[in-house]
């Protein structure tokens, strides 16, 4: 079909009025732009630095190129001083008791072309008020940090989330397959949940738990849990059950988070540490410590240090500054420093 053709199709469904589509129709999205400053984790391409990644799944930051050169043939970084584009696009309908959602993640990967992928595609059927059906492909309930760049407090998500996110290897980012009942009891939300396994493996399920609530005005409490199969030597890469508890405390412009973590296998525990503070007209600024305990003896901990700083123009733009250090030490391999230094520009529309 002609691209003009496809893109007038596309705008006439926009244009269409809601009381003619019979549903309550929405679209949203947005632009995550991000340039990187500084990354010595690529300024030695053919090295062998390894750890947790800086950037989550859905993030615009790039890669490194093991075999990066510069136009002299010399080794070169291949992340610095680049524009990295990703996006996303979100179309909900609601019609009665029943809504369908479906997000789907752009990314522009500079110098291999354009890439999307399928973040979400649930329904969600109100039973009645106070229990609901959700199944499909969804954000995986169980952690402290959101999948979005929107809805985070700084660029890179953090070491507990990129945990989670390499357990739920069989989608991009940190989502699972499934189907869910969500319902609540007093004051606490409750999600129990029966989900493709989370690394794919055949005849068998993960099973999903959360409970949140606002135990007290300003502090909310969320434990979640995630089971999954054996480590042996034929799913060698599975943490096991995943346990996490973390907890966000609000008052005035400050928000303080924490967050704790346990495995089974690989991981012994993970804990994070964040305060954000929003000064007024538009000025934040966020601080994150993770801390990541690893199985054997021999593999020193992963330690992570964020500093960002915030600048809202508008309500739909967001401007981040951030700094992130890794300590990492792996076996067999002497500690490792790494840093970034990555600038961000966020533009949100809908929603």
């Amino acid at each position: 079909m002609n691209k003009k053709l496809i893109a007038m199709a596309v705008a006439s469904v926009f244009a269409a009025p809601l009381s003619a589509q019979a549903v309550d129709f929405s679209a949203s999205g947005f632009a995550d732009v991000t340039f990187d400053i500084a990354n010595d984790t690529c300024d030695n391409p053919n090295g062998s630095v390894t750890g947790l990644s800086f950037a989550g799944p859905n993030s615009s930051m790039a890669a490194c190129s093991a075999t990066a050169t510069d136009v002299d043939g010399s080794a070169a970084n291949s992340t610095v001083h680049k524009f990295n584009t990703s996006g996303e696009v979100d179309l909900m309908a609601a019609e009665g008791d029943l809504s369908v959602r479906m997000d789907v993640d752009l990314m522009l990967d500079n110098g291999t072309g354009n890439s999307a992928s399928l973040e979400q595609a649930f329904f969600s059927w109100n039973i009645y008020d106070g229990l609901a059906l959700k199944s499909g492909l969804f954000n995986n309930p169980v952690g402290l940090e959101a999948e979005d760049a929107p809805n985070i407090w700084s660029v890179s998500h953090g070491q507990i989330y990129n945990i989670l996110a390499g357990q739920t290897s069989i989608h991009s980012g940190n989502n699972v397959s499934g189907a869910e009942l969500a319902f609540g009891v007093g004051p606490a939300n409750i999600q129990v949940g029966l989900l493709n396994e989370i690394r794919g493996n055949n005849e068998a399920n993960s099973l999903l738990f959360a409970v949140d609530g606002e135990v007290m005005d300003g502090l909310a409490l969320e434990l979640g849990v995630l089971t999954q199969e054996s480590n042996k030597a034929g799913n060698p890469a599975s943490m096991e059950n995943l346990i996490d508890l973390n907890a966000v405390w609000k008052t005035g412009g400050l928000t303080v988070a924490g967050e704790i973590f346990s495995a089974g296998k690989i991981v012994d525990s993970a804990y994070a540490l964040l305060g954000n503070y929003d000064f007024g007209n538009g000025w934040g600024v966020t601080g994150r410590f993770d801390i990541v305990n690893f199985e054997a003896t021999t593999n020193s901990n992963d330690k992570t240090m964020t500093l960002v700083g915030i600048w809202k123009p508008t309500d739909k733009l967001t401007t981040n500054l951030e700094y992130r250090k890794l300590d990492n030490g792996e076996s067999g391999v002497a500690e490792v420093s790494e840093n970034s230094i990555v600038l961000e520009f966020i533009a949100v529309v809908g929603g």
